[in-house]
């Protein structure tokens, strides 16, 4: 099956069909389909046909989730399966893959980035399958167009994000060794160019939004590239990566004016993800590489990373003073989830003199009261479903609700700092309970200061 503008547009065809309201049209269209999917040269018409701008959008995207399909369960044989891609097809596939992530529009980017991800764990670098997959990738970061470098970190982080799944052996360090020879300059210059492009578009909230997506990837491939240990790249590059994540965390204010959430149904903005993404890289680096955690399932582990040290008491400031200003919607409870891990990390850990008295004052009134607290839209979670809602509560520390993380927060500042934590904690219940008490239409005071 070659990818001629006449299998194009019998594709297109066959797919359209698989929308129809009459079921046996639907049905002849995906009998057809199922026929078509085991003959050579079908993924590159498949993949043709997504990157084909004259293609209905809504066709397109069928054949997006097609082709997503094949590659996830096809790609490799297996015995769940009665076929797997054609070898011949594979090299095809994978000289247009890259391009046609970069080129395809954003609702569509998902599906091929699943199936770039899918190949890369089958044949990158195995056996040098794929040599030329990211050095292309490392070409586009230089596009003058911000969406072809957005589009090509989200690549490499499904590229890149298997590290943090994979057991730790010597090959697997080979490999990302490998990986970061290719990469890491050219992600550092990166954020490097985006810092310096901030100061410049400073009142620019479209140009603000790329910036801060770009930030964010970058922050979630440094996660996945010092998930297994880190590499002597970013110990020896340590302070231009931390000066990054540090201004990041200390946007001025007219900026972040600009990405307060306008309601809770809002999703949560290119900034404050971004902040996200550095908070979980910042907690990995305290959890693993710095702090001693008594766990009774990892035991401690010896304090020998000294090359974050310097730096985990401006984290530690820059972090409190991001909790301590983050409203109690929802839209927020994903970086205060990640915030507070930090935070919890550091406390229990040796390095929990960088928390003084002002800290524990602060943070028990500013976090940890209001993220205890009932709000308006748990309760309408409740409404809505009770039986979830309950679940998820009493699991909180495992599912990173805001009520959990919080409470975990607390049993952390216990760790070191028991009898400050106990007073101030008892404090703000007795008051509570005393507002309560003058008005119980504040039940959720009372509610909350009671809360396990």
């Amino acid at each position: 099956m070659d990818p001629s503008p006449e299998n194009l547009q019998h594709l297109t065809n066959f797919l359209g069909q698989t929308l129809a309201p009459d079921a046996a049209t639907r049905k002849q269209a995906e009998v057809q389909l199922g026929n078509a999917k085991v003959q050579q040269g079908y993924p590159l018409l498949l993949l043709r046909l997504v990157s084909s701008a004259a293609v209905p959008d809504q066709i397109r995207l069928q054949g997006a989730i097609q082709f997503k399909n094949l590659v996830v369960s096809h790609w490799v044989l297996s015995e769940v399966h009665d076929f797997h891609v054609n070898e011949a097809d594979k090299p095809a596939v994978k000289a247009e893959i890259v391009e046609a992530m970069l080129a395809v529009p954003d609702k569509l980017q998902p599906f091929l980035s699943e199936a770039l991800s899918c190949i890369s764990k089958a044949d990158f670098p195995l056996d040098q399958k794929w040599p030329e997959l990211v050095p292309k990738l490392m070409q586009s970061l230089s596009s003058p167009d911000p969406a072809v470098i957005i589009a090509t970190l989200k690549t490499t982080h499904a590229i890149a994000r298997k590290y943090v799944t994979a057991s730790h052996t010597d090959e697997l360090w080979a490999e990302i060794a490998m990986v970061l020879s290719q990469t890491h300059a050219k992600l550092m210059e990166t954020q490097v160019s985006c810092l310096a492009m901030l100061q410049q578009q400073a009142a620019n909230k479209p140009a603000l939004d790329q910036l801060f997506q770009t930030l964010d990837l970058i922050a979630k491939i440094f996660h996945d590239l010092n998930y297994q240990d880190i590499p002597e790249v970013f110990e020896d590059n340590l302070d231009t990566w931390m000066a990054g994540f540090h201004t990041l965390l200390t946007l001025p204010a007219p900026v972040t004016a600009l990405f307060q959430p306008e309601s809770d149904d809002d999703k949560l903005s290119a900034m404050h993800a971004m902040q996200r993404s550095i908070c979980e890289a910042l907690h990995l680096y305290a959890d693993k590489y710095i702090v001693i955690v008594e766990d009774s399932d990892r035991g401690s582990r010896p304090d020998e990373r000294e090359v974050f040290q310097k730096h985990l008491g401006t984290f530690v400031e820059d972090i409190w003073a991001l909790l301590t200003h983050l409203g109690v919607q929802a839209n927020y409870d994903e970086l205060v989830a990640a915030a507070i891990g930090f935070l919890s990390s550091v406390l229990r850990g040796t390095h929990f003199s960088f928390f003084q008295p002002a800290h524990l004052q602060s943070i028990v009134n500013n976090v940890v009261v209001p993220g205890l607290k009932i709000r308006e839209s748990d309760e309408e979670d409740f409404e809505d479903n009770p039986l979830e809602y309950m679940q998820r509560d009493l699991e909180g520390e495992v599912t990173d609700t805001r009520r959990g993380v919080t409470s975990d927060l607390v049993k952390a500042m216990c760790s070191h700092f028991e009898a400050p934590t106990s007073q101030l904690c008892m404090a703000e219940i007795d008051t509570l309970l005393a507002q309560y008490a003058a008005d119980n239409s504040k039940w959720q005071g009372e509610e909350a200061g009671s809360y396990p």
